[in-house]
């Protein structure tokens, strides 16, 4: 291969790396913009979430006396629950641009040899089951751990 031809895909995967920096700190301000809002019980309970799932507003109805105390806190989880499953897809979706991306770049080994491909190296993103503690989709995903983990199990608290 010629110096100059070298010189010609370095500086393509420099520009290209800067436009995907612009575009990842474009993406970290909308995420930071990004809510998610649920209605349940006939719009009597309203919660809405951050990106991250968090709790940010819950909004009661004038009829929230309509329903019993064990109702409402089932709504409250019901609420939060479809909020943070929006937001996270609202995420998912606001970086496939940049995954798809980057999936059709050169890896660092095809340009340097001997380089290691991080992305490789980098364990995948995972997010908490939002279940709650003793539901099988929790227990599950405790199981899946607990046979992935090095030690074969895991410890968990139950906090009520």
């Amino acid at each position: 291969m010629s110096n100059e031809f070298l010189k010609h895909e370095l500086a393509t995967v420099l520009d290209g790396l800067q436009q995907q920096m612009r575009d990842i700190a474009e993406v970290g301000r909308r995420r930071g913009e990004l809510t998610a809002t649920a209605s349940v019980q006939q719009r009597r309970v309203t919660a809405t979430v951050d990106a991250d799932g968090i709790l940010t507003k819950l909004e009661f109805a004038d009829d929230i006396d309509d329903l019993t105390y064990d109702e409402i806190a089932a709504a409250i989880t019901e609420a939060v629950r479809t909020a943070a499953t929006d937001a996270a897809r609202m995420g998912v979706e606001l970086v496939r641009p940049l995954r798809e991306r980057r999936a059709h770049w050169p890896k660092l080994s095809d340009l340097l040899e001997g380089a290691l491909d991080l992305p490789e190296h980098v364990p995948g993103e995972s997010r908490a089951p939002i279940s709650p503690p003793n539901a099988d989709e929790r227990i599950a995903a405790t199981e899946r751990s607990d046979a992935d983990s090095p030690q074969g199990r895991s410890i968990v608290a139950d906090l009520d």
